[in-house]
């Protein structure tokens, strides 16, 4: 069965999050669970991810620079200051605060100069502390996030499934398994791969994940 990207990403009432379970067209013993987002910041379940990518992703790019600029800037005057940091080839990110105002990071100079380590916990606190429906973080082209989501046409969909990605990743690890985590603005999951020893079978992954979770209420 193919896979829809527009069905993947389509959230459902307040399931956002839950999982879809996909398997490898190739790679038999890969499975991938991945679940349909809203995206929000305001969600339970989107925000607090949101946050924290952002937060990790943007502190690593201003310890590699050392010292940035920063400064309160109004949405107005941004794009003129946005152009001109474009024209020097140089890099920022944006976090929206009340009021329109933007909290402005840049290697370019302007602004007050700060060192990393005040740069970074002014940019948690900027991050953690916005209130925005929409993504109130923005970047240059060489400050924004990789992409690191596998291509969806290399998979296939087993079923639907009735947990979150995060309670069907608890799962996959009680059972001693490892897996490698994705995000990215649409959507989250994990991809783990079966040791040889385990059935080729498609449901026995699914009912290995509803299981687990089932047990871990029980206890």
């Amino acid at each position: 069965m193919s896979v829809s990207l527009r069905e993947l990403v389509k959230p459902v009432g307040r399931k956002c999050g839950m999982a879809i379970h996909l398997r490898n067209r190739t790679i038999r013993s890969k499975h991938m669970v991945i679940g349909a987002l809203c995206g929000s910041w305001k969600c339970d379940t989107c925000g607090p991810h949101l946050r924290e990518k952002w937060t990790n992703h943007l502190s690593g790019r201003i310890q590699e620079a050392g010292t940035v600029f920063v400064s309160l800037v109004s949405k107005l005057r941004w794009q003129t200051l946005a152009t001109r940091i474009r024209r020097a080839g140089k890099q920022f990110a944006t976090v929206e605060q009340v009021d329109g105002i933007l909290l402005v990071f840049t290697t370019f100079q302007v602004g007050e100069a700060v060192v990393a380590p005040v740069a970074i916990t002014m940019l948690e606190k900027a991050i953690w502390g916005a209130v925005a429906e929409r993504r109130p973080v923005h970047t240059s082209r060489g400050w924004g996030l990789p992409k690191a989501v596998p291509k969806l046409s290399d998979w296939e969909r087993v079923c639907k499934l009735s947990i979150t990605v995060d309670e069907a990743e608890s799962a996959v690890k009680a059972a001693g398994l490892t897996v490698l985590r994705f995000w990215d603005n649409l959507r989250m999951g994990f991809v783990v791969e079966l040791p040889d020893e385990w059935e080729e079978d498609d449901t026995g992954f699914s009912e290995l994940l509803i299981g687990g979770v089932s047990d871990a209420q029980s206890i």
